[in-house]
């Protein structure tokens, strides 16, 4: 019996530290503006939409915020965990400001997206390869209002705005699926 038991606890324990490693290879956060809600429902389904997009060989995770804070969006910034980020226009811009985004002509047309397109701080190696802060305007974010995906979730709101952040684990990946997501 006693062996049993230590079996099991094995088991139990090898199923935990299994767990352990299984990260995301793609995360989002949809921080919802003032007044408003992200449903349970919307999360679900831009997982699952994103989820067939890629396949089984890479996991995504999508995480909301019950309610709008500033504090949240912040530390999740901070933090660098998120590859992608929905957030209200004011703090897209901020958060370009104090180069907080990536900018994405490289890969989205900045005529198509003009509200995306904004005064932001990018960091410019200098002579010594140093890097400087530099004023410049880029296009930092999507609107969610123009993206093909959430338009046909019925969760096109005109004030959020997808960017990535410039501190984004996968930025790559990230540009390859919110191409995925606009078209």
């Amino acid at each position: 019996m006693k062996r049993i038991g230590i079996i099991l606890m094995m088991l139990v324990t090898m199923g935990l530290l299994a767990g352990c490693g299984d990260e995301a290879d793609l995360t989002i956060l949809l921080m919802p503006g003032q007044q408003q809600v992200i449903p349970q429902e919307v999360t679900d389904q831009v997982k699952a939409q994103l989820q067939q997009q890629l396949g089984s060989e890479k996991k995504v995770e999508v995480n909301a915020s019950a309610m709008y804070s500033i504090q949240k969006l912040i530390a999740e910034l901070a933090v660098g965990s998120n590859d992608m980020m929905v957030v209200p226009e004011e703090d897209m811009k901020n958060f370009a400001k104090n180069s907080g985004t990536t900018p994405l002509e490289d890969t989205f047309d900045k005529e198509k997206y003009k509200r995306g397109f904004v005064e932001g701080t990018v960091l410019v190696p200098d002579a010594s390869g140093k890097d400087q802060e530099k004023k410049e305007e880029h296009l930092y974010a999507i609107p969610i209002h123009d993206m093909k995906m959430f338009k046909s979730i019925g969760f096109a709101l005109e004030n959020l705005f997808v960017i990535i952040p410039s501190n984004a684990p996968h930025p790559e990946l990230a540009k390859q699926v919110l191409k995925s997501m606009v078209e």
